[in-house]
Parts: C-alpha cells; structure tokens; sequence
C-alpha cells in the first residue's frame, strides 16, 4: 500500500494470502484449499510488518492484518516504519518488545484520536486491537467527519455508544448467559438506529471484565456514550439495572431498575419470562 504524491492510497501488493473457513448448510467447515504454508507454525512475510503473534508462528486471524495496516499508517503519518531497524532480527525483536514511536513527536500535527487509533492497531496482544475492520473503519470515518466538520477530532461523534458487558450479580455464575444475551439484544436493537454509531458485539464483549474507567473506554473507541450494567436473578426474581454515561463528563444522564419475575407457565410446564417489566 502506496500513498501517492495525488493523495490517493494505492493498493500495489496483497502479500500473503490465505483462505479461511467457508460456511456451509452444516456449519463453518475448513476449506480443503488452504495451503499448509500459510497455517500455524510458518512465519512468512515482511518483517516490520508482522504481528507479533505472525512472527511467533502462531496462529493468527484478522487481527494480525490490523496489525500490518496500523504498521503502514504509522509509517504513511511519520514518513518512517515504526519498528524498522538495522537488521531483520532487530526488526523482529523491536516488533515483539518495543512500543511504536509516539506519532506527537514525529513534528507533525496528528490528531490524538487518530494516535490513539494507530496504537490500538499496535497492541501487542490480539485481544487488545480493533476486532475486524468494521469498527477500525468505523473509527476512521468519525475522525474523518470530525475534520471534515471543523470539529476536534479528539471529540467523539455526538451520536456513538458502546454497550458494556453487563454485569452478573446472580448466585448462579451459569446465569451470566443471560446478562451476555441481554447485551447482544441491546446491541442489535441499537444498531437499528441509522443515526447511531454503534460499536459492535463483539469488539464490546472484548471488555468484560476490564478495569478499565468509562473515560478511558469510551477514548478508545471514539464514542461519547457507554452503556452499563448488571443482572441480578435468583429463584424467580429478576432484577436489571442499566445506566447511560456521558463519557466527556463521566456524568450519568441515565439509570432505571427493572423487576420481573418467572413463573410457570401453564402450557409448557417451564418458567417463563413475565411478560411484562416494573421499573
């Protein structure tokens, strides 16, 4: 990938390329085409390049292409790699152990949420980048709207949340698939709103259990609003608690209770939900 001197991007050279899981009627089914230089164990590539998980010959998916991509925009904002040095082994122990170079003190004026997104390309652990090029590329469109509307853009799109991995509170650590389940509602019914940048389920379940601050989060992922909570269920009592953070002030605009109980239901014979919720 090129940045010409016209300011278009030019895609000159695909690298490595593998073939993932095809879906089938029955469910994801290896495809019997992937060639076995490209599985685990094979360190093939560009060094500088690789993620750090590529270089270990582990395995690797997406994330490590995001990893490459965060290597090639660093290197389109500061004119330099940022792990390049003197030899292909120095390279690979730099991309291994060492932070990339802050993109403040490369004399140029980058906007911090595009730093912030650069570096999150950067993580060492998988885990710790964007999980798909959707919500990478959602992060780059609200930078680019922002500059585009002659707004910081430090500051988030008025109109983005994150929906937080809400909480079990329950006895029964096996009803935490239900508080997973009333997130994934949430999320999907959010995400019917046009107008409503949504982060995605699966880059929001990535934080179950982060000590992370609201602040912080919501700074990560170039969003204004969080939205968290827990599920509190024993017996046939269920209770959900919810609040809406706005995440410049750390202020809630938000909160409601809400109570329900199962019951038997006469037809089936098994505890229903009941049909109706009490704030």
């Amino acid at each position: 990938m090129f940045l010409a001197k016209d300011g278009h991007v030019r895609i000159l050279d695909f690298g490595i390329a593998k073939l993932g899981a095809r879906r089938t009627p029955e469910g994801l089914e290896e495809s019997p085409t992937v060639a076995e230089m490209t599985e685990a164990g094979a360190t093939l590539g560009t060094v500088g390049y690789m993620a750090p998980e590529q270089l270990r010959g582990q395995v690797v998916d997406q994330r490590a292409d995001i990893f490459s991509f965060g290597c090639v925009l660093h290197e389109m904002l500061s004119g330099r790699s940022p792990f390049l040095k003197g030899t292909g082994a120095d390279t690979a122990a730099a991309v291994l152990h060492e932070d990339p170079p802050s993109l403040a003190v490369q004399g140029r004026e980058i906007p911090v949420s595009l730093s912030a997104i650069v570096n999150r390309c950067l993580e060492k652990r998988p885990n710790d980048r964007f999980s798909s090029a959707h919500d990478l590329g959602l992060a780059l469109r609200a930078v680019a709207e922002a500059l585009l509307r002659g707004r910081s853009p430090a500051e988030p799109a008025l109109t983005s949340i994150v929906v937080l991995p809400f909480e079990n509170l329950s006895p029964d650590p096996d009803n935490a698939y239900f508080a997973d389940g009333l997130t994934e509602e949430i999320i999907s019914d959010l995400a019917k709103v046009r107008a409503l940048r949504v982060i995605s389920r699966t880059s929001a379940m990535l934080l179950r259990g982060s000590r992370k601050d609201v602040p912080t989060i919501a700074r990560e992922l170039n969003v204004r609003y969080v939205l968290e909570g827990s599920v509190r269920r024993a017996g046939t009592s269920l209770r959900i608690a919810a609040q809406l953070i706005d995440a410049a002030s750390d202020a809630h605009l938000w909160a409601e209770k809400y109570t329900a109980r199962s019951r038997t239901c006469s037809t089936c014979r098994r505890r229903c939900r009941a049909p109706s919720w009490r704030p």
